[in-house]
C-alpha cells in the first residue's frame, strides 16, 4: 500500500479538512455536521478492533466506495494532529477488507480517543470511525441501552369555538412543516376590506401577518405572507423565521371595514425518525429507516453510536420535497428504504441521529442490538 505523502502542503490540507470532518464528533455531536456526502451511497468502515495499545495501528474495513477507485485515509488524534495513514483500493463492489498501514504504529502512540476517515478520490465519498488507544474511561462491560427522545406524535389541531357570525378560516393544510408557509382561505368579510392577519405562537407571542383585500364576495383565496431571504439564507430558512416555533398555532384576520375577526389553528410538527434491523449477514448489518419533516431538500447527515460511544457515519442525503427521507432512487425508480454498515469492533444497541443542515434539527432512534434481533 502506498502511503499519503506528508509534504507540507498535503498535510495542511489534511489536517484542516479531517478537523471539518471530526468537528462534530469531537465537539458532542454541535451543530457542526458530518460531511456531506454524495447521495448515490453511504460509505461506511469499521475496525476489527476499537480498543488498541500504544503503537497498535487500525484494521478497517469499508463498503460504499466506487468500483477499483483510489481510497485516502488518514488518522485524527486526540490533540486533534492529524497523520496520513496510506491508501488502498475497492474492489469491484466499491468494498475494501482488513487494511492497514504498519509504517504509522509510530503515530498511534497517544493514549485517547482517536478517529480514522477514509476518503475515496473518485467518489468523494467519505465515512469516519472511531477507536481508543491505550486505558481510557469506558463505560461498564455491559452498557446501558441508549435513550433517544421519542418525537411527540403529531395529531390535527382541536377546533376552534367562535362567535356566530364571525368569518370563516380554513387552512389549506392544518398540520405543516417548518420551513412551509401557513396558507388560509376566508369567507365571510364584507366585500374589498382589508383583512389584517396575525399568527399566535405556542408561547403565545404574536407576529404580524401581513393583509389581504377580500373578494367582491367576501372572500380570501389561499393567502399567504412570502418572506424575503436576507443574505446567505435559503428560502426554506426564510419561510421558518414566519413562524420559528414547533407546536399549536392560531391565525387570526380582522376586517378593517366590518370589523369582523375569524380564527383558525394548525400545527407545525417537528421531525421524526425511526429505523429498524432487516437483516444481518456476516459484518454487514441491513436496516430500514425513515424520516419526515425536514426542509424540503436539504442536505441530512446520519450516524450511528454504539453502546460505548463508537461513532460511524452513515453519509449524507437529501431530504423529498415533503421533507421526508429516504429519497434515493434505484434504476426503475423505486425507493431505497435501507442503508448498511459494517459491526466489526461496534457494541449494539445502536443510536441512529439524524441532522438537517439547514434546519439544524436533530433527531434520534434506537436500533436493537443485532445480537437480539
Amino acid at each position: 500500500m502506498e502511503p499519503i505523502t506528508s509534504a507540507k502542503g498535503t498535510r495542511r490540507r489534511l489536517r484542516w479538512g479531517s478537523w471539518l470532518a471530526v468537528a462534530v464528533l469531537m465537539l458532542g455531536l454541535s451543530l457542526t455536521t458530518l460531511p456531506a456526502l454524495p447521495a448515490l451511497a453511504a460509505a461506511n468502515i469499521a475496525l476489527s478492533n476499537t480498543s488498541l495499545q500504544p503503537g497498535e495501528v487500525p484494521v478497517v474495513s469499508g463498503i460504499g466506495f466506487n468500483q477499483t477507485e483510489k481510497i485516502s485515509l488518514w488518522l485524527t488524534a486526540p490533540d486533534r494532529t492529524v497523520q496520513a495513514y496510506g491508501a488502498t483500493y475497492s474492489d469491484a463492489n466499491g468494498n475494501f477488507n482488513n487494511y492497514s498501514f504498519p509504517d504509522a504504529s509510530n503515530f498511534t502512540q497517544q493514549p485517547g480517543f482517536w478517529y480514522i476517515t477514509a476518503q475515496g478520490l473518485v467518489s468523494n465519498n467519505q465515512a469516519i470511525a472511531s477507536f481508543t488507544v491505550g486505558q481510557v474511561a469506558t463505560p461498564p462491560a455491559n452498557p446501558n441501552p441508549p435513550v433517544a427522545t421519542p418525537a411527540p406524535v403529531v395529531t390535527p389541531p382541536p377546533p376552534v369555538e367562535v362567535a356566530p357570525g364571525a368569518p370563516t378560516l380554513n387552512m389549506a393544510n392544518n398540520i405543516i412543516r417548518l420551513d412551509q408557509l401557513p396558507v388560509v382561505s376566508a369567507s365571510g368579510y364584507n366585500g374589498g376590506e382589508r383583512v389584517d392577519f396575525w399568527l399566535t405562537g405556542p408561547d403565545g407571542s404574536v407576529k404580524t401577518y401581513g393583509f389581504a383585500y377580500a373578494q367582491p364576495d367576501g372572500t380570501i383565496t389561499s393567502y399567504s405572507n412570502p418572506m424575503v431571504a436576507l443574505n446567505q439564507e435559503t428560502q426554506a430558512q426564510a419561510n421558518a423565521r414566519a413562524t420559528g416555533q414547533l407546536g399549536l398555532w392560531y391565525i387570526t384576520g380582522h376586517g378593517t371595514a366590518s370589523d369582523k375577526t375569524g380564527v383558525t389553528n394548525f400545527v407545525i410538527a417537528g421531525p421524526t425518525l425511526t429505523a429498524s434491523i432487516s437483516s444481518i449477514s456476516g459484518n454487514v448489518v441491513t436496516f430500514t429507516y425513515s424520516a419526515s419533516n425536514f426542509y424540503a431538500l436539504e442536505s441530512v447527515s446520519m450516524w450511528l453510536t454504539d453502546a460505548y460511544g463508537h461513532v460511524t457515519s452513515l453519509g449524507s442525503t437529501y431530504a423529498r420535497l415533503d421533507g421526508g427521507l429516504p429519497s434515493l432512487e434505484d434504476s426503475v425508480g423505486n425507493i431505497i428504504s435501507t442503508l448498511n454498515f459494517l459491526n466489526n469492533g461496534l457494541t449494539g444497541p445502536y443510536t441512529m441521529t439524524a441532522q438537517g443542515q439547514s434546519s439544524h434539527f436533530i433527531v434520534q432512534t434506537v436500533l436493537a442490538n443485532p445480537l437480539a434481533s
